[in-house]
């Protein structure tokens, strides 16, 4: 990357997760259920596109082995949008070609947000860096500093929108492609 620009951001549903509500809203009942997309971004640097998360692996979904050894709660399931990689299959949809990725962050190392590493994205990456993980954190111990970070955003007039959100997310994502109605 060779420049602080962005010139276009595109929003990327790489899946869905159709799960326990309590996965992800603390405090909500097991019985509850939601399906949740499985964000990405892409965003057109002045370097390059930069990816930030890259969805499932679809071989450890697709078989029987592999997926109760990565996906062993029966209650967590992974949604395919189609056949293929989502990866490539979203990135060929955006008009993107896998080649012209030189830079991959992945906010967290769960499966549907690293999953897609497997692709071939390493030709182009110009560094690799560690990428670190918290384990063991009780939910409620998290409350304090997400409420820290939405008033920080919403001082700085930055939109907030949670990522697994199955309203907010595909808003935004029709809010950013009228932007650039020149992207597909």
């Amino acid at each position: 990357m060779t420049g602080p620009g962005v010139r276009t951001i595109l929003l990327l549903t790489l899946g869905y997760a159709d799960l326990p509500m309590s996965v992800s809203v603390y405090g909500a009942s097991d019985g509850e259920r939601i399906v949740e997309p499985v964000p990405g971004v892409l965003l057109q640097c002045d370097g390059g596109w930069l990816l930030l998360d890259t969805g499932y692996n679809v071989s450890l979904i697709n078989d029987p082995a592999l997926r109760r050894r990565f996906y062993p709660d029966p209650h967590v399931r992974p949604v395919l949008q189609g056949p293929g990689e989502p990866l490539e299959e979203v990135l060929d949809k955006a008009g993107v070609d896998i080649g012209d990725v030189h830079a991959v962050a992945v906010s967290h190392l769960h499966l549907d947000h690293a999953g897609g590493l497997k692709a071939d994205l390493t030709e182009n990456i110009e560094q690799e860096l560690p990428v670190g993980t918290t384990i063991g954190v009780q939910p409620s111990a998290t409350v304090e500093p997400i409420r820290r970070l939405k008033r920080i955003a919403a001082e700085r007039g930055y939109p907030l929108v949670p990522g697994h959100d199955p309203v907010a997310w595909p808003k935004l994502t029709q809010e950013l492609a009228a932007r650039w109605p020149d992207r597909p």
